[in-house]
């Protein structure tokens, strides 16, 4: 009997100790994913007003399986609309998409609303007004995964343009990119690289930057992978819609392109 009780005490003892742990790693495990939704510009405040007013460019993607990634659910939306940001808390089951143009979000939302996401069907809801801050385009860039070529400024994209046969000539080299001049590359060959798709594109007109998206390696830290999609930003609108016209399913590295004019800044 005295053993039994020992025992007893000793499991309750140590489930007590086990609720305990639990509760303080839920408690860590909301305080980090607080954390990184405010660094990602999530206003969370907004969040809890059921009658706010409705976003017509951010949706709330609800029900992912665990384990599911941002370029994951990158992927599937691009299908039928490019998203300017996704942000997936780590071991989030709810992501927030946000679009540039309201009728690239409505597109998504209509072909996307309960259909099956990997084993499960995709729940989707407008997110409040006002849930993601404004950011500049090269924040938002990085937010999304794709790591900007390092030293990419104006003028070495000018002088790599320079080195392919490329002349620019001093008005453009002075001037900013016109709107509507961004070329967003889907199925891009994993090898593919900047240089590669600045050749293949620079055949349409003068271009302004190049950028292919990438993530970290998990496997090497320190590397990069390619995600298999990029941005080409021509200076003038006419020479960006060439290429779409010109370029549309051409072969780079074995991979047939697909072209869309992009509603974002590389």
């Amino acid at each position: 009997m005295v053993t039994v009780g020992v025992s007893g005490c000793f499991f309750r003892d140590l489930l007590k100790t086990f609720e305990v742990r639990l509760a303080l790693g839920e408690t860590q495990m909301v305080t980090e994913m607080r954390e990184y939704l405010e660094q990602e510009g999530v206003s969370l405040d907004v969040f809890g007003q059921a009658s706010a007013p409705r976003s017509k460019t951010v949706v709330l993607a609800k029900n992912l399986p665990a384990g599911t990634t941002a370029e994951e659910l990158r992927g599937a939306i691009c299908k039928h609309a490019e998203p300017s940001r996704v942000v997936l808390p780590p071991n989030g089951v709810t992501a927030i998409v946000e679009f540039a143009d309201p009728g690239d979000a409505r597109n998504a939302f209509t072909n996307l609303a309960y259909s099956k996401f990997k084993h499960v069907p995709l729940y989707l809801e407008w997110a409040p007004l006002d849930a993601l801050k404004p950011r500049i385009a090269q924040k938002a860039i990085e937010t999304d995964g794709v790591t900007p070529e390092d030293g990419s400024t104006k003028k070495k994209s000018e002088e790599k343009a320079k080195k392919e046969g490329e002349t620019l000539s001093s008005d453009e080299e002075e001037e900013e990119p016109e709107e509507n001049t961004t070329i967003f590359v889907k199925n891009l060959n994993f090898d593919t690289t900047k240089e590669s798709l600045q050749q293949a594109f620079s055949k349409c007109g003068a271009i302004y930057q190049v950028t292919v998206a990438t993530k970290k390696d998990a496997k090497a830290p320190g590397r990069l992978l390619s995600m298999g999609y990029g941005f080409v930003q021509y200076y003038r609108t006419r020479d960006a819609k060439r290429s779409i016209k010109e370029l549309q399913h051409c072969a780079l590295d074995g991979h047939s392109l697909e072209l869309k004019l992009s509603q974002r800044a590389t």
